[in-house]
């Protein structure tokens, strides 16, 4: 997967739970879906190593 098509799968859940505004759980879903969509990107486009448990504590379960 390219950074790109990364970004574009984030963008497309996005617009996606936008238009289903009314179930709380889906929008929810399709939130945290494209979050990790755009963790990879940047990872992918800056080829950076990162500590997801240090740039965002407040995931940690």
């Amino acid at each position: 997967m390219t950074p790109d098509q990364a970004a574009a799968m984030a963008a497309d859940l996005l617009d996606d739970a936008s238009k289903n505004l009314l179930d709380n759980a889906y929008v929810q879903s399709c939130g945290t879906v494209a979050d990790a969509y755009m963790r990879l990107h940047l990872t992918l486009a800056t080829g950076a190593a990162v500590n997801w448990d240090e740039a965002f504590p407040e995931q940690r379960g």
